[in-house]
């Protein structure tokens, strides 16, 4: 009788520190991290662990309610690459054409649009009186962007104006470039890549427009290969690219 009435007051005995060692951990595991501490205890674990899922590319696309004022820089990409795949700028856009340095790149500003996309114009911040631009020698009258040609206008701050959907433009005496020029032709997403909105003298805008670099210039063209061959140069030498614009305050990895 002894050995079965023993056993069975063990069993009690555990069932009963086994409740007791439940309700502590339910008690441990309810309290709060603040009155662990106080009790002497660790902080309790996570009930769900943060999973990243976004990596810490730049903000390129534009924020604000339309007619909000955006500032930034223009940073030049490989062509198929974005802040957003976690790519680097190749170059930057200064005033007078690319920049390899992000010391030396200017800084624009534009009215937020509505809808967004729609083309806008961009104000060199610390030159006021420049705006980023389509530009041509001084011997051309206009310039007709299309897909069947090399024709092509190269990037630079101009001191004049010209209105979205503009077919005629302006003349440009600025210190970067002389000539025709347009300035409102910059359509800028929701994720901040900028293409080229051109208006051409036989009143079509040509929205299908490349950037390219090439001899150290940035320009605009209908057709690349078509481009190459009105420059004389070899494909090689032409680097297709992608502008975007970058807020200031985004961060930025660069690459010297």
């Amino acid at each position: 009788m002894f050995p079965i009435a023993r056993a069975v007051a063990f069993a009690l005995l555990a069932l009963s520190l086994f409740g007791v060692a439940q309700a502590s951990v339910a008690g441990r595991r309810a309290a709060t991290n603040a009155e662990r501490l106080a009790r002497g205890l660790t902080p309790a674990r996570p009930r769900r662990l943060y999973m990243g899922s976004r990596t810490n590319a730049p903000r390129a696309a534009p924020s604000g309610a339309p007619g909000s004022l955006q500032v930034g820089v223009l940073a030049l990409y490989t062509a198929g690459t974005s802040p957003a795949s976690g790519a680097q700028p190749i170059e930057w856009m200064g005033y007078g054409g690319p920049m390899v340095n992000i010391a030396l790149a200017g800084t624009f500003q534009y009215a937020q649009p509505n809808p967004l996309g729609s083309a806008v114009e961009l104000q060199c911040t610390t030159q006021p009186t420049l705006n980023l631009g389509g530009t041509m020698p001084a011997a051309h009258a206009t310039v007709q962007l299309a897909s069947n040609s090399g024709n092509s206008v190269k990037l630079a701050a101009v001191n004049t104006h010209t209105d979205a959907g503009a077919t005629t433009g302006g003349f440009n005496t600025g210190p970067y470039q002389q000539g025709y020029a347009e300035t409102t032709i910059f359509s800028i997403d929701e994720t901040g890549r900028v293409t080229i909105v051109w208006g051409n003298a036989d009143h079509t805008i040509t929205t299908q427009t490349y950037l390219v670099l090439y001899a150290a210039g940035l320009y605009a063209t209908g057709n690349v290969a078509l481009f190459a061959t009105a420059m004389g140069a070899q494909p090689s030498n032409v680097q297709a690219v992608d502008m975007y614009f970058v807020e200031a305050g985004a961060p930025t990895v660069v690459v010297y």
